[in-house]
């Protein structure tokens, strides 16, 4: 899957000229700059949403969990986001015709990889045989996490947070052993002295989680954009020095 989602990078045309030497069939699925792929072997078919730095695309984090499903809150950036991909997914699925489907994708591609796990659950599509998606943001609430747990039982390609932890810090040892120093380096959407209560509030949530798995893996050091002037340099400094002090001391790495 790994590798299929690399692939997925590549330009259109090269990219099912590089899944046709894998031996997949392949259709390409687009929505405004977002792009993704059905691929087909034998009886399965792959789902594969491609991730974007596009500042339109990832504009859709702002929305949050504000959508209510009958299953629980879900992303609406992203539910809205992938709504003209579903229905593309859907047909192709049904001209494929296989007897089983594999979702993945990549950063905002695993974001919208988590929503059509959850769209294909219903509706006469074929059995999901599993999910793997690599970095993508969260994209459900409690509630329709546990749902699609039933759903999908034993079928989230994704290690126990046990053994995510255990791996970040063989991770960290090697680092040390070969003396490499490493840091974080958060995206361009954790802002400190953002305008929006909702963005800070998230930028927030976003740091202290990077801290949590900086020490895991001996980070020291956690490298963030300054955010905008947003028309008043003064106040947007002021503004970013007020909302670093709600940072933990592990967060400040002054602890």
């Amino acid at each position: 899957m790994v590798q299929l989602c690399k692939i997925g990078y590549q330009e259109p045309v090269d990219a099912r000229a590089e899944f046709e030497k894998l031996g997949f069939k392949s259709e390409t699925i687009t929505s405004a700059s977002m792009i993704g792929y059905v691929l087909a072997i034998e009886n399965s078919a792959i789902v594969l949403l491609r991730g974007t730095d596009d500042s339109e695309d990832w504009g859709q984090n702002a929305s949050f969990l504000s959508l209510k499903t009958p299953d629980g809150a879900i992303h609406s950036g992203f539910h809205n986001a992938y709504q003209p991909l579903h229905i593309q997914i859907e047909k192709l699925l049904h001209r494929f015709n296989p007897k089983r489907v594999w979702i993945t994708g990549h950063s905002l591609g695993g974001a919208l990889a988590i929503v059509a796990s959850y769209r294909l659950t219903s509706g006469d599509n074929p059995p999901i045989a599993g999910v793997m998606t690599f970095g993508q943001p969260m994209v459900v609430g409690s509630g329709l996490k546990d749902f699609m747990k039933s759903k999908l039982d034993g079928k989230y390609v994704l290690p126990e947070v046990d053994e995510i932890i255990r791996r970040f810090k063989e991770c960290g040892k090697f680092a040390k052993k070969h003396r490499l120093r490493t840091c974080f380096h958060p995206d361009q959407f954790v802002v400190l002295n953002s305008p929006r209560l909702d963005v800070v509030e998230k930028s927030v949530q976003e740091l202290e989680y990077q801290a949590e798995v900086a020490e895991w893996i001996g980070a020291d050091v956690i490298n963030i954009h300054g955010g905008g002037a947003y028309g008043d340099k003064p106040k947007a400094l002021a503004d970013f020095a007020r909302n670093l002090d709600r940072l933990s001391a592990r967060g400040r790495s002054d602890g």
